[in-house]
Formats: structure tokens, sequence, C-alpha cells
């Protein structure tokens, strides 16, 4: 029991698009709990209810330390996606609410590893003639010993201009 200290936000993440899921479907879990606990999903399907927002996840795999969450702490070692498929219709602009970043650090919450082997967003904006189509491949971002590591390759296509980019830090 007891009051949780480290509040988590709720509600709606960003302003303008709050509504309400419509469908979650999961597919095959398999969890492990010793030495650590692990988590893979082979399909991770989630859908607004008025359509406006779609993703399909393939192959997720979330390994968390046992120790940590004893102390309040979640500490991730390692978060891997084999593929992401997501679209959105946007009416207007969207934002980030100021406020969930403020909670968000607030809590404890550590991750070595996050790892997706490829993405494709589809956006439809209502001012933008074609949807716009960003895609890519390797993106990687590891905490190793005190230094950041971090890749992508992606292809974003606005209108049909087309710039690529290869991030290696």
């Amino acid at each position: 029991g007891g009051k949780n200290r480290y509040p988590v936000p709720s509600g709606n993440l960003c302003r303008d698009h709050g509504e309400a899921w419509g469908k979650i479907i999961i597919g095959k879990i398999r969890l492990s709990v010793l030495p650590t606990i692990s988590i893979r999903l082979d399909k991770l399907v989630v859908k607004s209810k008025s359509n406006n927002f779609s993703s399909n996840v393939k192959n997720v795999y979330v390994k968390v330390r046992l120790l940590p969450l004893l102390g309040g702490n979640l500490h991730i070692n390692a978060i891997r996606i084999d593929n992401v498929n997501a679209s959105a219709k946007l009416s207007n602009e969207m934002h980030l609410r100021k406020d969930v970043i403020e909670k968000a650090r607030l809590g404890r919450i550590y991750c070595d590893s996050f790892e997706i082997n490829s993405f494709n967003f589809v956006v439809f904006q209502k001012d933008v003639k074609s949807p716009i189509l960003y895609s890519g491949n390797n993106f990687i971002v590891q905490m190793k010993n005190r230094y950041l590591k971090a890749e992508l390759k992606s292809r974003l296509n606005v209108d049909n201009k087309v710039s690529t980019a290869d991030v290696n830090i």
C-alpha cells in the first residue's frame, strides 16, 4: 500500500488529439521472471476510436532488472522492436504537453538500450497534398559506461521531395 511517490502521467499525452483508444490487440506473450523480468510480444496493434491513429508493432522484447523495482526504480536493460508501422491523420498541429515531460522527470526510470530495426510512419495532414512518409532502420540508442551511442538511417518524403539522414554518434 501507500501513496505513489512518483506520479504517473494520466490522461492524454498530446493536446488536440484527446480521444480514447478504440482497439488494442496483443499477440502471443512470453513472460520470464528470473533472473530478470523479460516480456516478448509477437504483435501489438493500437487503433484510435476515430481511426485517426493506428500502429502495428511486431516482435517487442523488454528486459527489466528485478532488484531496482524493490527500491521504486524501473531499470530497463533493453527494449528491442523488429518493426513499427504507424499512421496518423492530423487535423491541426500536434504538441506534446509540457506537464507530461515534467511529470516524467519525477519518476526514476532508466533504460540502457532502445532499438527499432525498421519503422514506417505515414502522416496525413490537412494542408499537405500527399502523405508525409518517414521510414528508417537501425534506430539504436544505448548507454554504455557513461557514454551515449546513437544510430539512425532514415528517409523522409514530403510532397515527393526526399531527404535522407544517416546519423552515427
